[in-house]
């Protein structure tokens, strides 16, 4: 136990003559027998009792946020939402962009502290959080119909908040300022990807900001992407006819699946980029871009 509890220390730093300061690279399960422990190999080399104090170790968003979504699993629904969704002629099937995946997005798009972040069909409201929590996007919002993964994303948001508070003095404090930014918001909705109030980007968009729209469209119809592509569509024609001929933000999409061919969408939006992704049925998934003109 002795050589367990030494193991564990990353350093130490002497403040008086009879404390002895401990910051270690894990949590002890047991911290009191620790110190007594690391008390006893001190006291030997200074032939007095020596007080231990712990200073706790640091805590990586990463960490916070895999132990968040740790139990919380958005493959599983009830029958009822099933019903739900099956009623609303949505697919039920599940599958989440990794954190991986979701780094290398952000490090291409560059979020400002002015954009807007959407996901439609954010399920358990991973993508969500993270580009909420590692970027200074003004705003990220969350459409899922399924009332299950709404509830368990919104249950998310709200005990990430709650950690970050509690631990703040152990995390990176540029993130924690971030993070509770009180003009920053992370909001969840349960609805149809098609009812989403696409106004609310007008003035974003008038001002010069620029809207990101992911969808993990695998399992979407044609059909249904045409209906999303009209209303993407009808936005950009308001937001020109406002501008007046002024310069506007951008609107770029993500999405897994191309875009139904639509030549007034063309007129609008061009194809960008196209990266791979891993997800959590398969890396290297392609996401295409499509960025507004």
């Amino acid at each position: 136990m002795i050589f367990l509890a030494i193991s564990l220390l990353l350093s130490f730093f002497i403040h008086a003559e009879d404390k002895v300061r401990v910051q270690s690279t894990t949590e002890f399960k047991d911290k009191n027998n620790a110190k007594r422990e690391v008390g006893k190999v001190l006291q030997k080399y200074t032939g007095k009792p020596v007080k231990i104090i712990f200073d706790e170790p640091p805590l990586y968003l990463s960490n916070l946020i895999d132990t968040l979504y740790k139990n919380i699993n958005g493959f599983v629904i009830t029958q009822k939402d099933e019903r739900k969704l099956q009623k609303a002629h949505a697919n039920s099937t599940y599958g989440e962009i990794t954190t991986n995946g979701i780094c290398q997005l952000i490090s291409e798009l560059q979020p400002t502290n002015k954009d807007l972040f959407y996901d439609l069909g954010c399920g358990v409201g991973r993508f969500n959080l993270e580009i909420f929590a590692r970027t200074p996007i003004a705003k990220s919002i969350g459409i899922e119909l399924s009332e299950d993964r709404y509830n368990m994303a919104k249950q998310a948001h709200n005990k990430f908040i709650e950690l970050v508070k509690k631990n703040k003095d152990r995390m990176e404090q540029e993130t924690v300022r971030t993070i509770l930014h009180p003009h920053r918001k992370l909001e969840f909705r349960n609805q149809d990807i098609l009812r989403v109030n696409w106004r609310e980007a007008i003035f974003p968009l008038l001002e010069g900001n620029t809207i990101f729209v992911y969808l993990a469209s695998t399992c979407m119809t044609t059909e249904f992407l045409a209906r999303l592509e009209a209303q993407l569509i009808r936005l950009l024609s308001e937001v020109k006819a406002l501008a007046q001929g002024q310069k506007i933000g951008s609107v770029i999409i993500l999405t897994l699946k191309k875009f139904p061919q639509n030549p007034e969408f063309e007129v609008h939006f061009e194809k960008a980029k196209t990266y791979k992704i891993d997800m959590s049925w398969s890396d290297n998934v392609k996401v295409y871009q499509y960025r507004s003109q």
